[in-house]
């Protein structure tokens, strides 16, 4: 029904572990499209891939969602695939600012969680604005029409990325 979902909580109240089961959920029901998930470091979207691939291997999903059966994965690149080996992986785990080019879309969902790295960067507005330009050029161009967005983060600053969708999106 919405285009974009943006959950604010305090730390350490589960936000990304239920993130990591909605990704697995959302991949078991939509295995052809594509999914993309960042978040501010590639050891969290490690963490991602590694939750994710725990929960599709374990054998309650396979019996639940039978046609979405793993096909392939690329721990290094955190990539899986789902059902079919095709171009773009059921679901891609990037750092906002890795490399995103060519290897990775959103035609589902485009999950974002915990965009800022912590209080340094929350305190510098040059480095918020680099963070809201990368998420506008690495993330955003990757969403095809018709994908929903969701974030998923604590609130840190007016300047940060959800705080600014917040703002930007108001009268939506």
């Amino acid at each position: 029904k919405y285009d974009m979902l943006i959950v604010c909580m305090p730390p350490r109240v589960g936000k990304t572990t239920s993130g990591i089961r909605f990704l697995a959920w959302v991949c078991g029901r939509h295995p052809i499209e594509t999914q993309l998930a960042t978040s501010y470091s590639d050891s969290i979207t490690t963490s991602f891939y590694m939750g994710v691939m725990e929960i599709i291997q374990n054998q309650r999903f396979k019996e639940v969602f039978s046609d979405a059966q793993l096909v392939g994965q690329n721990a290094k690149r955190e990539e899986i695939w789902l059902q079919v080996t095709k171009r773009y992986p059921s679901i891609t785990f990037v750092p906002i600012g890795g490399s995103m080019t060519g290897r990775c879309q959103s035609s589902n969902y485009l999950y974002c969680d915990d965009l800022v790295s912590g209080l340094e960067e929350a305190l510098s507005p040059p480095r918020l604005d680099k963070l809201w330009g990368l998420y506008s050029t690495n993330c955003k161009q990757r969403k095809m029409e018709g994908s929903k967005e969701i974030h998923v983060a604590t609130p840190w600053s007016v300047h940060d990325v959800i705080s600014r969708l917040c703002f930007d999106n108001a009268d939506n």
